[in-house]
């Protein structure tokens, strides 16, 4: 490959992957959290426990994941006390949704930008 375009090939960014099998789900991620094309953290955690049977990962802009995680953590908690029950994986994955739509609807000088991936972890 020519030296130049080597270069200008950006290098950074960051993933995750979620794969629903016969038995169970697989999720991955990278660790690495970036500020445009510097890496400022090797060691981010990516794939968190909402609750007892749901995981979360996100990636894209840290304090929209951040803000998404702590958000459905708690909204699905007071579902939860309210109704008795559990909330299932497309509430969950539904108030995401919602809140990412809400952002896009609202002026603001920096828009929601995250990619994210909601599993029961229960499904072993």
């Amino acid at each position: 490959m020519d030296e130049e375009l080597k270069k200008s090939i950006l290098r950074t960014g960051t993933s995750i992957v979620g794969i629903v099998c016969k038995d169970g789900i697989v999720m991955a991620s990278d660790r690495q959290t970036t500020a445009g094309n510097i890496a400022v953290n090797k060691k981010t955690k990516k794939i968190v426990k909402i609750n007892d049977y749901l995981i979360f990962a996100g990636t894209g802009m840290a304090s929209d994941i951040e803000m998404i995680k702590k958000l459905v953590a708690a909204e699905l908690k007071l579902k939860e006390l309210k109704s008795k029950e559990r909330p299932t994986v497309k509430e969950g994955a539904s108030l995401i949704g919602m809140i990412a739509y809400s952002h896009i609807r609202q002026p603001a000088m920096i828009p929601f930008i995250a990619g994210t991936l909601f599993f029961n972890s229960g499904i072993f």
